[in-house]
């Protein structure tokens, strides 16, 4: 099920399920936030609500998410999607323009990311997601086979970004960390779960610099030094429960 960069797939049980990718597009916009005309950014803010809602509405009754759109002076940001990797409790905004929508008959899936220096990836002209090594990718995603464990794994050479468990309603939602020894270039993220497969054509690119954080002296510690590379290289799956039950 590998993926050309901005191809998306679906199969359940070995079957092809028709499956429909969305972003904001249109004349002006682009991942360049500067210069951005009135009408513009009232187009960025009208698709982002319409690409929400469309997620929205593949929750089961009496199931809400806390992924919210939010407006910005350039268009429009996505909340509760992203969070802090050192920090998991804090929601990062992304602008609306760098999320992806895929829609199935019986579901749906967000997915944006975040480059290895904690800043909002870009979706190419090809409509592939743009991830640095040592990145992160979140996903939220309905309609999965309910209470079935599953997986995350980066292709080409497969490896694997964690497990996790789909829960009764059919919902998922995680971040998972881009292993920095992953070669630059296409790859396919997949995920499965109960058999049903999402594959997704991504782009790897190399890491931007880092900026750590001043210590007082101009030479880091070694040791923390040796470890942030460490856990960079490691594929990380958070398992982040962002949907609400209760009564609408």
């Amino acid at each position: 099920m590998e993926q050309e960069r901005g191809q998306v797939s679906v199969q359940f049980n070995g079957e092809a399920v028709e499956v429909s990718q969305f972003r904001i597009t249109g004349s002006g916009i682009s991942s360049d936030q500067r210069d951005r005309s009135p009408g513009v950014i009232a187009e960025i803010r009208a698709q982002a609500r319409q690409l929400v809602a469309a997620f929205d509405s593949f929750l089961p009754v009496g199931v809400t998410s806390e992924i919210l759109v939010v407006d910005s002076p350039t268009g429009a940001k996505i909340i509760g999607l992203m969070v802090d990797p050192n920090n998991p409790s804090v929601s990062i905004p992304i602008p609306a323009e760098s999320v992806i929508l895929l829609r199935t008959p019986t579901g749906a899936m967000l997915m944006g990311g975040l480059n290895n220096a904690g800043r909002p990836s870009y979706v190419t002209s090809r409509g592939a997601l743009a991830i640095t090594k040592g990145g992160s990718v979140g996903l939220s995603i309905s309609g999965m086979p309910a209470n079935h464990n599953g997986e995350l794994i980066i292709m080409s050479t497969p490896q694997s970004l964690g497990s996790f468990v789909v829960d009764e309603h059919g919902l998922f939602e995680g971040q998972a960390t881009i292993p920095a020894s992953l070669p630059f270039g296409t790859h396919t993220l997949l995920v499965s779960a109960g058999g049903m497969t999402i594959a997704v054509g991504v782009m790897v690119d190399n890491p931007v610099p880092m900026i750590l954080p001043a210590t007082g002296s101009s030479n880091q510690s070694p040791v923390m030094v040796a470890l942030f590379w460490v856990l960079l290289g490691l594929g990380i799956l958070m398992v982040r429960r962002r949907f609400k039950m209760g009564r609408n």
